[in-house]
């Protein structure tokens, strides 16, 4: 199955905003990676920091594709709406990361 993109990976990269948090700050049991995309409000987490920015691209890819005004997050292999997106920036992590809350 061929999956071609319609966003430039290089670029997402470039404009991500990549953090690694432990535990005690994002209020979860393992530390984990996170890439957020701020022009598009798209979130992603991963257990090493090539997976979150993995995610970030496909779920960059996702919300391009999907012509919608909501954000996504992205964590091992399926994407959600985001809750809070670029509109709270300023939001705990733990409110940024968790859609349904």
């Amino acid at each position: 199955m061929d999956q071609q993109t319609s966003v430039d990976a290089e670029t997402i990269r470039q404009r991500a905003w990549i953090e690694y948090r432990e535990p005690e700050t994002t209020r979860v049991d393992h530390p984990v990676w996170v890439a957020e995309d701020q022009q598009s409000g798209c979130l992603a987490i991963g257990d090493v920091r090539i997976e979150a920015v993995g995610n970030l691209v496909a779920a960059v890819d996702e919300y391009e594709r999907s012509g919608t005004d909501t954000p996504l997050l992205k964590a091992r292999g399926q994407s959600i709406p985001r809750r809070l997106g670029r509109e709270n920036r300023t939001a705990p992590l733990i409110d940024r990361l968790i859609p349904w809350r």
